[in-house]
């Protein structure tokens, strides 16, 4: 997925909270990609994690900013036909407020609203590593 297909999705997080996954993933000695999934609740069915872009506002933006709820979802793979992710939010080092930002993605944007400063590329197998299907 290229770096400015990922800068169009609606849901991101700020420094602060990248950090904290930062500090869990050394913390638990797993990849940033698993840690994101861990703690953000993205299960393998949603992304890849293939790509993580650093971006900065380039104008104002509205967005909507909170914790993730616990996600239940028809599993592409696995043994079972579906992924359960219980939200990690009553372990204060464990909260990330989340972004979300609509419109990013609305073909004809003359100005876009994000620019990106850089793209790292993750393998996306290590941000499967260790991923239970519950």
């Amino acid at each position: 997925m290229s770096p400015r297909h990922v800068a169009q999705g609606a849901w991101w997080i700020e420094r602060s909270e990248f950090e904290k996954l930062v500090n869990f993933a050394n913390a638990q000695e797993i990849f940033i990609g698993l840690a994101m999934r861990v703690l953000c609740l993205v299960p393998p069915e949603w992304s890849d994690a293939s790509v993580l872009v650093r971006a900065r506002v380039a104008r104002d933006l509205l967005a909507w900013r909170g914790l993730a709820n616990s996600v239940v979802t028809p599993a592409k793979t696995g043994p079972l036909g579906t992924v359960k992710m219980p939200h990690q939010n009553d372990i204060s080092a464990r909260r990330i407020h989340q972004l979300f930002i609509p419109g990013l993605d609305e073909p004809g944007l003359v100005d876009p609203p994000m620019s990106i400063e850089h793209a790292f590329h993750l393998d996306p197998r290590e941000g499967t590593r260790g991923f239970l299907y519950l």
